[in-house]
């Protein structure tokens, strides 16, 4: 038995001799509110977003928890087979880039056959819940030897290969050599095999060629940056530190030679490191680890960019600044988490979601309310050719007033709609028109005019897309935080979509949708992205909505049944959770009702009025919100952890 596991004996022991005392409240910089989203989850181990916005919980015993839009489901997404003894259990999870078509789930565990060792398998979803018999491994990795330093972090990074973090099993010598694959970060494809580039394909043997980076302790958890591609990777130290290191091929972190700061050319430094018990802050087990760049900012502009990584026994968050001189210099962002944090992600709406096994293992969401996007409501009267914009979505009256008169808009010559979107990615939502054509000749047809601004609306993008019949629809196609344009043809249901503000040809056509549907678009899934959706009137209107952006004809993930016939749809993020909700306005009483969800058919979460008769409804987001944030320095206490990554 190795000096670790008895130390964790002793302190099972300790801790069910001491008393208990309530947890001190989490300390945040001003702005900042904590909401526990689920809790009594028990040994909880690590958490990761989906694309679509769900939050998967690893708990040590075997079960993989969901939960969907803030709630807990009550079943597992799948509880498997596992070996828990020590630091065993399930211990990483991710997702597919193409999860939205093709499902497909990789989870890291403690298996017991043939032998007890860790394994990682693909899994295919079905909804909320796994495909029965989808099991497909695709690692098996060395007998265990002890029961701790077993890694378990998987992600996918930027060039499409599945890398894998291995602790080394309490053996130092494990992480020096190129004969096994412990102590190290693999690198495979999705299926399994190993790709030819790795930098160690030439010179390991067999399975071992799998093996990307190496001289690493407990490689725990690590991430990649969104957009650079960048790799953090934070080890466990033993006695004395714990590092955040650069993540780059073929590289030697040192250990067991060297643990923390290092000049020995053989090994790469860490690049920033902290210790147990000297210097600010000090901790025991570096955990998490999440590059503030969201498909959404929610927090102040000061943290984008920034990495923050948490420490298991201190119970604080902390982040640096990766493009800042190295070594970095930490910032102190949480004090008094929940006991004992074991993981932290950065969410597609710029929250920050942490996992904590303190208080019976808790999942937290750590959020900047003023800096929340929620769409609200805005009219466009044609009778009066103004626009009607409000910043709250409830009754009363309108915050901005706006006339496209300087634009030239002319909705009763040349039948002129509105379009509004964030033209320029500033997170503001401005005006513009599609003109559909003069009425008596079609003459000017397929012409956007679109202006950056709603105070002194000018014209700063001029192009030409569709047809007289068409109807325009305005999304975030590529993610890039700026809205482009698209046109839905009632005709023939086709959808043509374009990535540039220009005249040219569209980039993508889709099939999707009836003659007589309208278009409409929106974020269904929290990917970041928008994508196209249909609205069917009739006796029983409904939403049909997809999840792809791409040359083909789809079918819809979700159908809602939502609105009266003779309502006019539209979409917009009413509540803040980075999906995009529905809405229907009936102009018979000039009432707006909002949906939240927009993946299950059901009543309504909001209605107000709002409009007359013969007004179009839209929703945006009409101001800037975010102010830079305070500090709050209270230092927390807590007892030493009974499980250490």
């Amino acid at each position: 038995m190795s000096r670790i596991i008895r130390l964790l004996l002793c302190c099972v022991i300790i801790l069910l001799l001491l008393p208990t005392f309530p947890a001190a409240a989490i300390t945040l910089p001003s702005g900042f509110t904590e909401t526990t989203l689920a809790s009594s989850l028990g040994s909880v181990t690590a958490l990761e977003i989906a694309p679509d916005g769900r939050i998967f919980v690893l708990i040590q015993n075997g079960a993989v928890r969901v939960i969907k839009n803030e709630v807990l489901l009550p079943t597992p997404f799948i509880t498997l087979t596992v070996n828990s003894d020590g630091e065993r259990g399930v211990l990483g999870i991710t997702f597919d880039p193409n999860f939205s078509s093709n499902h497909f789930v990789y989870i890291y565990y403690t298996a017991t056959t043939p032998t007890i060792h860790n394994r990682l398998s693909r899994f295919t979803a079905n909804g909320d819940v796994v495909l029965a018999g989808s099991e497909v491994p695709l690692l098996d990795l060395d007998t265990l030897v002890a029961g701790n330093h077993n890694g378990g972090a998987i992600h996918f990074g930027a060039d499409g290969k599945l890398y894998v973090g291995v602790g080394e099993n309490a053996v130092g010598s494990n992480a020096q050599t190129l004969t096994n694959r412990l102590g190290k970060i693999l690198r495979i494809n999705s299926d399994g095999s190993i790709p030819t580039d790795n930098p160690f394909y030439n010179t390991a043997t067999g399975d071992n060629r799998a093996i990307w980076a190496y001289g690493l302790r407990n490689p725990y958890t690590f991430t990649f940056q969104r957009g650079t591609g960048r790799m953090f990777i934070n080890d466990v130290g033993q006695s004395t530190w714990e590092e955040i290191n650069d993540g780059i091929a073929g590289s030697n972190y040192g250990w067991p030679t060297t643990e923390g700061y290092t000049t020995n050319a053989s090994f790469r430094s860490p690049l920033y490191a902290y210790g147990h018990s000297s210097g600010s802050p000090t901790g025991c087990a570096i955990v998490g680890g999440g590059f503030y760049n969201p498909s959404f900012v929610q927090f102040p502009g000061s943290y984008v960019g920034k990495y923050f990584f948490a420490d298991y026994c201190s119970n604080w968050i902390y982040y640096v600044d990766p493009s800042s001189a190295v070594p970095f210099t930490p910032t102190q962002f949480a004090v008094s988490t929940s006991g004992n944090p074991v993981t932290l992600a950065v969410g597609n709406d710029g929250s920050l979601y942490y996992a904590a096994r303190g208080s019976g293992g808790v999942v937290n969401k750590i959020s900047y309310p003023a800096g929340i996007r929620r769409d609200s409501i805005g009219i466009y009267r044609p009778s009066t050719n103004t626009f009607y914009l409000r910043n709250a979505n409830s009754t009363g009256i309108a915050d901005i007033t706006i006339s496209l008169v300087s634009l030239g808009m002319d909705p009763t010559t040349f039948r002129d709609v509105p379009v509004v979107g964030d033209w320029n990615g500033d997170g503001i939502d401005t005006v513009g028109f599609y003109r559909r054509g003069r009425l008596s000749d079609n003459a000017g047809a397929g012409l956007f005019l679109l202006s950056n601004s709603n105070s002194s609306p000018q014209v700063d993008y001029s192009f030409i897309l569709g047809n007289p019949s068409d109807t325009p629809i305005v999304g975030d196609w590529d993610g890039n935080g700026a809205d482009s344009v698209g046109v839905f043809r009632p005709s023939n249901g086709l959808i043509y979509i374009k990535n540039a503000l220009t005249t040219g040809f569209a980039d993508f056509t889709m099939v999707l949708g009836n003659p007589g549907d309208v278009g409409i678009a929106g974020d269904w899934d929290n990917d970041g992205k928008d994508s196209p959706g249909v609205y069917r009137p009739g006796a029983s209107p409904q939403f049909y909505l997809t999840n792809q952006v791409c040359n083909c004809a789809v079918g819809s993930d979700y159908n809602v049944v939502f609105g009266n016939p003779n309502d006019q749809p539209f979409t917009g993020d009413w509540n803040g959770d980075g999906r995009s909700g529905v809405g229907v306005y009936r102009t018979s009483n000039g009432i707006t009702y909002l949906r939240n969800d927009p993946t299950s058919s059901g009543f309504s979460d909001n209605s107000f009025v709002y409009g007359i008769n013969g007004d179009i409804a839209f929703g945006g987001r009409w101001t800037a919100t975010g102010a830079p944030a305070g500090a709050g320095q209270e230092q927390g206490i807590e007892i030493a952890p009974t499980f250490q990554p």
